[in-house]
């Protein structure tokens, strides 16, 4: 009995002490802090809640970029659904979306993460809009691209199979 009692009582305590902020989403573009380390970043995280209210980050998920032996708080990774996102500061300015997947990520699912992310640039971005952007940028057998008004993307292509997305453009705070 007294064992239960300790592992309840641990239990309450862990869930008094876990941060309450990291289960809530971005709702009624009403923002939240999901990165620390950048004012730009985080902004972008929130307006790519506003935009996919189906598919939300949460507080956490990102971590500041560890390369060159440094941490880089311009710069936030994550894996998420077998996608490694990096998204960095880029210019002052810019946000530059890097999206790599692996040898089995399909062509479907980058088109499904590319929408995503283009709506986080303008969420007024209809389907059909993106359909197109989308054909623009996969028209080609090797490596793809578009400049549009809102971003430019590129595609890194190996036989015909897409390794990663590239997406960068103004992102004002």
């Amino acid at each position: 009995m007294k064992k239960i009692a300790g592992i309840l009582i641990s239990i309450i305590v862990l869930i008094a002490c876990f941060p309450v902020y990291a289960f809530q989403t971005t709702t009624a573009k009403t923002p939240i802090e999901l990165y620390k380390g950048n004012a730009r970043i985080n902004a972008f995280l929130n307006a790519y809640n506003f935009a996919n209210p189906d598919s939300q980050f949460t507080a956490f998920q990102f971590k500041s970029y560890y390369h060159h032996g440094r941490s880089h708080e311009e710069q936030a990774i994550a894996s998420i659904n077998n996608l490694e996102i990096l998204i960095s500061e880029y210019a002052w300015s810019d946000i530059k979306v890097i999206i790599t997947g692996t040898k089995e990520t399909t062509a479907e699912t980058y088109k499904e993460v590319f929408f995503e992310y283009a709506r986080a640039f303008n969420d007024e971005l209809d389907e059909t809009k993106l359909e197109s952007y989308w054909q623009e940028i996969n028209s080609r057998p090797y490596n793809g691209g578009g400049d549009f008004e809102e971003f430019n993307v590129d595609l890194s292509k190996h036989n015909n199979h897409i390794d990663s997305i590239f997406i960068e453009g103004s992102f004002p705070i």
